[in-house]
């Protein structure tokens, strides 16, 4: 055609052709001349014309405007004085294209002092060649039917901005098997780093760098689930910048559960004090928990349970499968050094395989060096079949149990890895029915009651077991009290 087809401003979600046309002094929030969207079978073609002071008010393509469809194709055509508002990345000179077909399910990050460097723009880290500078900025740019992974490379700096996933699905993941290093840098007073209440979260494949030395750092959390969301992650390392041995320096809790679930595989953590418990179930919700072949080492806690800390919770169901802990615990609280554990009647308690060597609670008033077991009903659903080396406590240095019927408890062969050892009585103890007067060695309860009892005022004490000759009983009026 010799002479141009004059148009109007359109906006259309249907396949467009345009053959020797002419837009003049157009202007729209977004796409000057023409806004082609959110259908992802439409193709978008301009030939052989041009676009005159077009203008995007707002936002992007300050001509054309390409937005989630198929395909933008344009030819021989002319641009002039086409003008997009703020940043010329934004289709300023006359195009803005974000199509279907550029939208994989990956995102890429990486950090502004790494090659090729980081930073966050629009429509950043659809490729490799140029990625986000943070995580955060990536998960904002979702596409409620393309919902992306994310792949960070090593150096990149997790900031202050955290990030809830809301109701979707998406994982941050490594380039291969724990070879990126990723570095916290958040505020303790903030919200964690990533929150969950309804979708799921994945992460895998990381050394995470946690930049203790930081003052903002202190007491800082990285994920929570706070409704019916799911995290899982998988093959991460937790190491740290900071040498520093204060209790501030490596003040950092993993998670924090209120409801929902979380799952945890091939995770190292290691070096750290903090206040709170490594993995909190806080709240009396239906939490499901699973650890498999973690390893958790030299966790310092000023309060009970330093790696799992469930006592409250009894509709928790927890599943710790030959995973290691060592030298976890707290030197001041009384209670369960590595964890603390709650069964009642809707749920149960598994800590299969696996060890604890080196965990610790008050040696001189600590109750569980290992573990603290709490039992709300005489037939809960619980096993524990750790291997368990040297842990300190004032009373069941590897285990301690709070039972209505600690003979049951016993009996029951659901603590199968020390209390028929030869040096059981210092190693597993507890509460019977509530009395707290007096701690029982559970290998008590294995040994037949011989008719001549013993008495002793050295090392005795009375209770419903007691006349064994390695545990005598204290006085002659609990015998007699017993026998009536």
């Amino acid at each position: 055609m010799n002479a141009l087809q004059k148009k109007e401003r359109m906006d259309t979600t249907e396949s467009q052709t345009f053959l020797s046309c002419e837009w003049v002094d157009c202007t729209a929030p977004q796409g000057g001349a023409l806004y082609v969207h959110d259908n992802a079978n439409a193709i978008l073609k301009v030939e052989n014309s041009s676009l005159t002071r077009c203008n995007a008010s707002s936002t992007r393509g300050g001509g054309i405007f390409a937005q989630r469809i198929a395909e933008c194709i344009v030819l021989h055509s002319t641009f002039d004085q086409c003008v997009a508002y703020g940043s010329s990345d934004w289709g300023g000179g006359g195009i803005h294209e974000w199509l279907r077909k550029d939208f994989g399910n990956v995102r890429f990050v990486s950090s502004t002092d790494s090659q090729p460097k980081g930073n966050d723009t629009y429509a950043c880290g659809l490729d490799k060649s140029n990625p986000c500078s943070t995580i955060s900025r990536c998960l904002t740019q979702l596409i409620p039917d393309l919902v992306p992974n994310v792949e960070v490379s090593s150096g990149t700096i997790i900031e202050t901005n955290s990030f809830d996933c809301g109701i979707n699905t998406f994982a941050v993941y490594g380039q291969s098997n724990m070879s990126t290093a990723i570095q916290t840098e958040f505020e303790a007073s903030g919200p964690s780093l990533f929150s969950v209440s309804i979708g799921t979260l994945t992460v895998r494949d990381f050394i995470l760098v946690h930049d203790s030395a930081h003052a903002n750092n202190r007491g800082s959390r990285l994920f929570e689930i706070s409704g019916a969301g799911e995290i899982s992650i998988r093959r991460l390392n937790i190491s740290f910048v900071s040498e520093q041995s204060t209790e501030t320096a490596f003040s950092i809790e993993l998670i924090n559960v209120q409801s929902g679930m979380f799952q945890m595989g091939h995770v190292n953590w290691a070096k750290t004090i903090s206040r709170n418990s490594l993995i909190s179930l806080s709240s009396a919700n239906e939490i499901s928990l699973t650890l498999s072949e973690c390893t958790f080492s030299q966790m310092e806690r000023t309060t009970n349970g330093a790696a799992v800390m469930s006592f409250s919770n009894d509709k928790s169901n927890i599943d710790v499968n030959s995973s290691t802990f060592e030298g976890c615990g707290s030197r001041t609280s009384t209670d369960g050094g590595s964890m603390m554990l709650c069964v009642g009647n809707e749920n149960e308690v598994k800590v299969k395989g696996g060890s604890f060597d080196g965990c610790f609670c008050s040696s001189s008033n600590g109750f569980g060096g290992g573990i603290l077991l709490r039992l709300l009903n005489e037939n809960p659903d619980f096993l524990i079949s750790s291997s368990f080396g040297t842990n300190i406590a004032k009373w069941g240095r590897d285990i301690f149990v709070i039972s209505p019927d600690l003979e049951e408890t016993a009996k029951s062969q659901k603590i199968t890895s020390v209390i028929a050892s030869s040096d059981s009585a210092d190693r597993v103890r507890g509460y019977d029915n509530g009395n707290t007067s007096v701690t029982i060695p559970l290998c008590i309860y294995l040994i037949p009651i011989p008719e001549e009892i013993h008495v002793s005022n050295s090392k005795a004490s009375d209770h419903s077991h007691c006349g064994i000759v390695q545990f005598p009983c204290l006085t002659m009026n609990h015998l007699v009290t017993r026998q009536t």
